[in-house]
């Protein structure tokens, strides 16, 4: 059984907030920390939001070593997406124009935001709150 999740952030330049769905390990203590610890750049967060939904999350987008990278062929401490890695379509990160409609997505075991440069999260239908080392190591 997996911990799912959501990957959401706020874009300032056009007020729309961009989501995917991450199907493993969504637990704060491990996608919380990945978050937290290796995408806290704007850029970086657009990037990884910009492959779609993921089977999982880790501190690197791309692989580095030589081979062919999929599914099957992973690279240790590189994500895994859908599309890129497993070939599927219609994985695009889902467009919301407002937080009311992007709370109502999903029923997905946590939630993590990055809005105004800070991560939040949430567990299930819970508030959000902001990711911290604290909230990381007490999971």
């Amino acid at each position: 059984m997996s911990t799912s999740s959501n990957i959401a952030y706020y874009d300032t330049e056009t007020s729309l907030i961009h989501c995917v769905y991450c199907h493993s390990d969504g637990y704060p203590s491990w996608n919380g920390k990945i978050l937290l610890e290796n995408y806290n750049d704007d850029d970086k967060i657009k990037e990884l939001i910009s492959f779609g939904d993921m089977s999982s999350l880790n501190k690197n987008i791309h692989p580095t070593g030589p081979h062919t990278f999929n599914y099957n062929n992973r690279e240790e401490g590189v994500c895994v997406f859908y599309g890129r890695d497993r070939g599927y379509s219609d994985v695009e990160a889902k467009i919301f124009t407002n937080e009311e409609d992007f709370l109502k997505y999903g029923d997905n075991d946590y939630t993590y935001y990055y809005k105004d440069s800070v991560w939040l999260f949430k567990h299930y239908k819970g508030n959000f709150k902001p990711l911290t080392t604290k909230e990381i190591e007490e999971d």
